[in-house]
């Protein structure tokens, strides 16, 4: 028959054993969890490239449906006269725009839109407050 001492140390075994055990799995369940977080945060980035390439391309679609506007605009008013002049304006503004959504994209007219701010930090900080006190008016009401 087993004495006190040996019952005592087969159950410290068992926890020792137990604990080892229960280190590994740990480990394991740790081990997966960062594997899955890695791939979780790939296919994130991957989806988040591919929609800034559709939203790329389609810019560059707007810009030149922009542009075509502007060309049948001017093409299709009358050439003098005060209708024909403002027409005229309109339709070369558009279609410059256009030129300028093609060429320049989403990624262009964010970096213009910071230098704009860096270069007029003041006038930059009273639009900003203007439109958030137009947008509280507008969501008020």
């Amino acid at each position: 028959m087993a004495t006190a001492s040996q019952k005592e140390r087969s159950m410290s075994e068992g926890i020792e054993n137990l604990g080892e055990s229960t280190k590994r799995t740990g480990s394991s369940m740790g081990e997966s969890a960062q594997d899955a977080g890695r791939k979780i945060g790939d296919q994130a980035k991957s989806f988040a490239s591919n929609i800034s390439e559709k939203a790329e391309n389609v810019t560059g679609s707007m810009g030149e449906c922009m542009e075509s506007f502007g060309e049948t605009m001017r093409d299709h008013l009358p050439k003098e006269g005060m209708i024909g002049n403002a027409g005229q304006a309109i339709g070369e503004k558009i279609e410059s725009g256009g030129r300028y959504l093609e060429e320049k994209g989403l990624k262009g007219i964010g970096q213009d839109v910071t230098d704009l701010i860096r270069t007029n930090p003041v006038p930059a900080l009273l639009v900003g407050i203007g439109l958030g006190f137009l947008l509280a008016k507008v969501m008020r009401s």
